[in-house]
């Protein structure tokens, strides 16, 4: 079995704190400084691990699992208690890493409602070898109008991808060509260009098409976003094969996004605008 990394988000008043899992050949660990971190100072691993019954407790797993010893780095951590990963590139495998056992053990320490919530999503990863991804809620169309909404759903729908395609990075890049060129006619290649003739800064450019097209043409991105958020929060659409229709549905929008103008809703780039689509 591959590994799969996950990460889910535990609701502790207003904010949320993301939480790592990872399955690998049927050994689960969790990134128990991202647990601690949502409980604060007096919660964190390493004063859990000092406790004496926390190391009598670990001694008695080491016998069980007559384990070898493990180096989460190459992500062949089986059936070791504890893991600390002090310099590994990704930072997302940095930390102190537990046994499914000992972060239950860990979580109950903590706080109950933290131990069950825990609980639930171990259970649902051993039982089905994956946790699903939080998906975003669907967006009205005015909050696309946002910059770093726009961003955001960038990134979101470069994660599904990732996980529709098992890991294909190439897939990503090719989706978001395509999508440029069937909403406005114009590669992100030929807007960076654009944007340059148009005297936009170089902080802008090297950002990409998308960036260029914030500045000059932000309905595009606006639907963009719409096309995005859309086929990264429903389930039952599939990337590789939906993305046509979405795109067509998400043209609608264009007028939509005219119309927001013509009551006044208007981003500051829309006055500054060099071009005009």
């Amino acid at each position: 079995m591959k590994n799969n990394k996950i990460k889910k988000f535990f609701e502790r008043g207003d904010e949320k704190y993301p939480i790592t899992f990872e399955l690998h050949d049927g050994e689960l660990m969790v990134n128990a400084t991202q647990m601690g971190a949502a409980f604060g100072e007096t919660r964190k691993p390493q004063r859990f691990l000092r406790n004496k019954q926390t190391l009598l407790f670990i001694n008695q797993l080491r016998k069980e699992f007559d384990s070898n010893g493990s180096n989460l780095n190459h992500t062949t951590y089986i059936k070791e208690p504890v893991v600390v990963v002090g310099n590994d590139k990704r930072r997302s495998l940095r930390g102190t890493w537990m046994h499914q056992k000992l972060a239950l053990k860990y979580a109950s320490w903590i706080a109950p409602s933290f131990e069950s919530w825990v609980y639930d999503n171990i259970l649902t990863l051993l039982k089905t070898g994956k946790v699903e991804l939080d998906r975003p809620m669907a967006q009205s169309m005015q909050e696309h109008l946002n910059h770093q909404t726009q961003r955001d759903n960038t990134k979101i729908v470069n994660r599904e991808i990732y996980r529709q395609t098992k890991g294909d990075v190439g897939s990503i890049p090719k989706y978001h060509h395509n999508l440029t060129l069937k909403l406005t006619g114009i590669t992100p290649k030929e807007w960076v260009k654009i944007g340059k003739e148009s005297g936009l800064k170089k902080d802008v450019t090297s950002k990409g098409g998308k960036e260029v097209m914030r500045q000059l043409s932000p309905k595009f991105t606006c639907v963009m976003s719409l096309a995005d958020n859309i086929l990264s929060s429903q389930k039952h659409l599939s990337i590789k094969n939906d993305q046509q229709y979405v795109i067509d549905e998400v043209k609608k929008g264009i007028e939509m996004f005219d119309g927001l103008l013509k009551m006044g809703v208007k981003t500051p780039e829309y006055y500054n605008n060099k071009i005009k689509f």
